[in-house]
């Protein structure tokens, strides 16, 4: 299969309207997000490149001035109605023997380790549009608070946080199921550090681009995994997986853009290893962690409870002050002395812990 790869094409700016001079051939298109403001202007953008099936993520530029979970399903009801265009959000596709799984991604600020995790948060907030630009539902998991502006709710490193987090789950669950042709993961934000120039990778700000899912693709043994967001071309290997980028970038940053690069996926090899779920928090979302704690929802897989202690030993390491673990408990609808029993039933190595 042939697949033609771009990104952040940043149609939303005028002087960087553009159209291919010449169409590669090609049997998919796939663009990793940040093609126009808003969805409906990506998708119908996306149409005019190609006559073929289309895979489209949405990047962060997509939601600008919109209420996020509106725009999603915007876009999924237009896409919905026109043919051989998939615009994937934790969903996943298969087109001509290929499975194509995708997701926006969005960050979990943890790239750099847990003890600067807080730092980049507030170095987010303090230099990144998405959080004044993207607007959200009042969201109550929302433990630190949304941020309000005129009396509107916008995106805060919690909801982004949250949202990597389900889509992550969802990537390593969708790689945990046997198939026999090649798999394609395709998301806006990068999986993986070497996707940042090695200029920036010790920054603050490194972490709102990419985070470490290489867990997944030494794991779950994807062949391909496409992703925009950074505005550097990149193609390198994390055990079996390729990871392509290809991002025309903003006015001034297309001089390393390929407008014709097309990736060609031969058969699976039968070669490659079967996937193995490794059980980390990422397995799980953190509304079914929270089920869990409650002891709601369906019955727990072995996966799941080993997630769930991985979650427990993640908040430990993350929790700063009494405050965070009461506004917790009070979502859960718990005491902090039942908080912490339960916490200490799911992972007993990492306790017993203090209420």
């Amino acid at each position: 299969m042939r697949i033609w790869i771009m990104s952040d094409l940043h149609q939303e700016f005028s002087e960087l309207r553009w159209r291919p001079a010449k169409t590669p051939d090609h049997d998919v298109l796939v663009l990793a997000g940040d093609i126009d403001v808003t969805c409906a202007k990506a998708i119908e953008y996306a149409r005019a490149l190609s006559d073929k099936p289309i895979v489209i993520v949405a990047g962060n530029h997509e939601f600008y001035g919109q209420n996020l979970d509106r725009q999603l399903a915007d876009a999924r009801q237009k896409a919905g109605a026109i043919e051989n265009l998939f615009y994937l959000e934790n969903e996943t596709v298969v087109i001509g023997g290929t499975r194509f799984i995708g997701s926006t991604l969005w960050m979990d600020f943890e790239l750099l380790g847990e003890p600067f995790s807080l730092q980049c948060q507030r170095e987010a907030i303090k230099y990144m549009n998405d959080f004044r630009m993207i607007e959200v539902e009042p969201d109550e998991v929302d433990l630190t608070g949304p941020q309000r502006h005129s009396g509107k709710v916008y995106f805060s490193p919690r909801h982004t946080g949250r949202r990597h987090d389900m889509s992550a789950a969802f990537i390593q669950t969708e790689l945990s199921q046997p198939f026999d042709g090649p798999t394609v993961v395709v998301t806006h934000h990068a999986p993986h550090r070497y996707s940042i120039p090695a200029r920036r990778q010790n920054g603050l700000l490194s972490a709102c681009y990419a985070s470490d899912l290489s867990d997944l693709m030494l794991s779950g043994h994807p062949d391909l995994w496409v992703h925009g967001h950074v505005h550097d071309p990149v193609d390198y290997e994390i055990g079996h997986c390729r990871v392509v980028s290809n991002p025309r970038g903003y006015p001034g940053e297309t001089g390393s853009f390929e407008e014709g690069l097309v990736i060609e996926l031969d058969a699976r090899n039968e070669d490659r290893p079967a996937p193995t779920l490794r059980p980390s928090r990422k397995a799980i979302s953190l509304d079914r962690f929270y089920e869990i704690v409650k002891g709601t929802g369906a019955e727990p897989t072995t996966i799941e409870l080993a997630a769930a202690g991985a979650w427990v030993e993640h908040y430990y390491s993350t929790l700063r002050h009494g405050g965070d673990t009461q506004r917790m408990a009070n979502h859960l609808g718990m005491s902090i002395k039942d908080l912490a029993e339960r916490f200490d039933e799911l992972n007993p190595i990492t306790g017993p812990h203090e209420a």
